[in-house]
């Protein structure tokens, strides 16, 4: 019972050591918060807000605050020596204020969760300034340390990694845009190029590239899963990617695409798009019937046999004819003289082509 009551007892103190701090030393204005960047706010190395503190103590007292320093406690990822403060004044006399500057630095700070969600706005820290109470009177003997009420820190900034566009091609066919959330049909085992383009929308005056990007694509549905990786995209530029992915079943599947990439402080930007396949069997190509008969026996299917009772020692032409060089009306195993002559000006035979001997109208011994 004695130990209960003494811990209570401790406890009523103390939060009465803390009322009388706040009193002689706390934020102004109602100040409770302080925010940085914003929803289209682009990353930079530096973040500033300012507030004020004041030393509450009577004028008529000889009682200054001095060497202000940070208590922070960092929150969602966030550390502690990323918030900096500097004070003006540095020395704060009974009465009168000091104003302080924040500045965060985001460095790796993460703009999109682990699931590529945005974060939003994140409560980064906490943030209370403490001060040394001295007496001016007695050559500035320190009298303890005051502290402020903490505030809260919050950041938001915007995600600078963004997927324009995606297309898919396939086999034979052009590229064609994939609508968020439609359904792509395609068959089994068919090869699907699909096409992605990136853009890095820092302002291109930052400097701030992006680096190791990738892009995952995955179904657990139908048992997809590629990733393929751009290596560099400078502020203000944009870079496209093309992979290969296909399915080895039937069944329809939601594809997700992931894109991450780092910028140069090393935080993680990214975003999710999410489409469908829905995968068919291929359709066979109907075979054209063999027409087994050949009536002529020349080797060219009736079917195709523009020339259907050809001489069996004729040779044919692929349409089952048979072979005429001269186009005498007689094929050229059964005609002597195969070739075309030239008849020339003064009716002389051209005994060039190879038919000497051969008779025009008549021939004599």
């Amino acid at each position: 019972m004695k130990a209960w009551f003494l811990s209570l007892i401790c406890a009523v103190l103390l939060l009465m050591i803390a009322f009388v701090q706040a009193a002689e030393f706390e934020i102004s204005g109602g100040t409770t918060q302080l925010s940085f960047g914003g929803s289209n706010e682009h990353k930079k190395e530096t973040l500033t807000q300012t507030f004020k503190v004041k030393n509450n103590i009577p004028t008529t007292d000889t009682i200054s605050l001095r060497a202000l320093t940070k208590i922070v406690s960092a929150k969602n990822d966030f550390r502690d020596t990323n918030v900096l403060i500097s004070a003006s004044p540095d020395t704060i006399a009974g009465g009168q204020e000091s104003t302080i500057t924040v500045t965060v630095k985001p460095e790796d700070f993460d703009i999109v969760d682990t699931d590529l969600k945005k974060r939003g706005i994140v409560e980064i820290a906490t943030l209370a300034i403490e001060a040394e109470k001295i007496n001016t009177s007695e050559n500035n003997a320190v009298l303890g340390k005051v502290t402020t009420t903490p505030i809260t820190l919050k950041l938001e900034l915007k995600n600078d990694l963004d997927l324009i566009s995606v297309e898919y091609q396939r086999e034979e066919g052009s590229f064609s845009s994939i609508s968020a959330d439609s359904t792509i049909t395609i068959t089994v085992d068919e090869d699907i190029d699909l096409k992605f383009k990136v853009k890095n929308t820092f302002e291109s005056s930052s400097g701030i590239e992006f680096e190791n990007i990738n892009i995952k694509i995955e179904s657990t549905d139908l048992d997809i899963e590629k990733t393929t990786t751009i290596s560099e995209i400078l502020a203000g530029a944009q870079a496209e990617k093309t992979t290969t992915v296909s399915a080895d079943d039937t069944g329809s599947g939601e594809v997700k695409v992931s894109v991450t990439g780092d910028d140069k402080f090393g935080g993680k930007h990214g975003e999710v798009f999410i489409f469908n396949f829905n995968v068919e069997e291929a359709e066979e190509e109907e075979e054209e019937p063999v027409d087994e008969n050949d009536a002529d026996g020349d080797g060219v299917p009736d079917n195709r046999d523009e020339c259907l009772n050809t001489v069996s020692v004729c040779d044919v032409d692929a349409v089952g004819c048979p072979v005429d060089s001269d186009t005498d009306g007689t094929c050229d195993a059964l005609d002597p003289t195969p070739r075309p002559v030239t008849r020339q000006s003064n009716d002389e035979i051209d005994t060039s082509s190879g038919n000497e001997g051969d008779c025009w109208l008549f021939c004599t011994d």
